[in-house]
């Protein structure tokens, strides 16, 4: 499985700098914008998903 990380910068197109700003900002518990949010809520249900298939 791909980190948040490689998901943001792979998957969604993000640059390394705007995944790595996203993973600070909720590493700080700071508010997401509604698609950022959206796009680390699918990355959470696929990774949830995939180590339920483990």
């Amino acid at each position: 499985m791909i980190s948040l990380h490689e998901w943001l910068i792979l998957g969604k197109k993000y640059s390394e700098d705007e995944a790595e700003e996203t993973l600070l900002r909720l590493e700080a518990g700071m508010e997401l914008s509604a698609e950022v949010k959206k796009d680390v809520r699918e990355y959470t249900e696929d990774y949830i998903a995939w180590i339920s298939r483990k």
